[in-house]
């Protein structure tokens, strides 16, 4: 038995999000020269921010799948992504590396709500056999392909000495990010 169409336009969002999640890392990496230039970066400071977005998000992954479990999967995929595109869009208005690290700490909570949430989601939506191995297959590919493209879209802003554009970068996360809420 086949993936209906409403079963890949369900995989395509969940694994948006957890393409969306993991890009802005990719691309914080790459920039960081960039990001210590416009935001005066102590360089002990330097790798705060993706370290910070792996300590919230590894500190709360268990809080929030418990969440999950308590108040559904829906319901926590939902708060996680808006959480997410809330403070990705605040990232576009940060002017200091304090905020800057505090921003990704943030980033790493609405990653912890979210990502046991799809996992769960995935389960719940799809009964045992094919259909949810090419699920969870498929859930598995987004993370690697969003650090991935996450670095490609930094690295090809490195060849100017006008800087990253954050504005741009943040709304068009948020942007699909919101386009992958809508398809839910």
């Amino acid at each position: 038995m086949g993936l209906s169409a409403q079963d890949i336009a369900f995989i395509i969002a969940l694994c948006g999000v957890m393409t969306l999640n993991v890009f802005l890392l990719g691309a914080v990496t790459v920039a960081l020269p960039t990001i210590r230039r416009d935001l005066n970066f102590q360089e002990s400071n330097l790798y705060w921010p993706i370290n910070v977005n792996f300590l919230s998000f590894g500190g709360l992954l268990l809080f929030w799948g418990r969440l999950g479990d308590i108040f559904g999967g829906c319901f926590m995929f939902i708060v996680g992504s808006l959480w997410f595109a809330i403070w990705s869009l605040a990232m576009a208005f940060v002017s200091s590396s304090d905020f800057f690290i505090i921003d990704m700490a943030l980033l790493g909570i609405g990653l912890a709500a979210n990502t046991p949430a799809a996992i769960g989601l995935c389960s719940s939506y799809f009964p045992q056999g094919e259909n949810r191995n090419k699920a969870f297959s498929a859930l598995g590919i987004g993370s690697p392909v969003g650090f991935i493209l996450g670095l490609i879209a930094s690295h090809s802003n490195q060849h100017y000495d006008k800087g990253l554009d954050w504005g741009g970068t943040v709304l068009s996360t948020t942007g699909l990010g919101l386009l992958t809420f809508g398809l839910l």
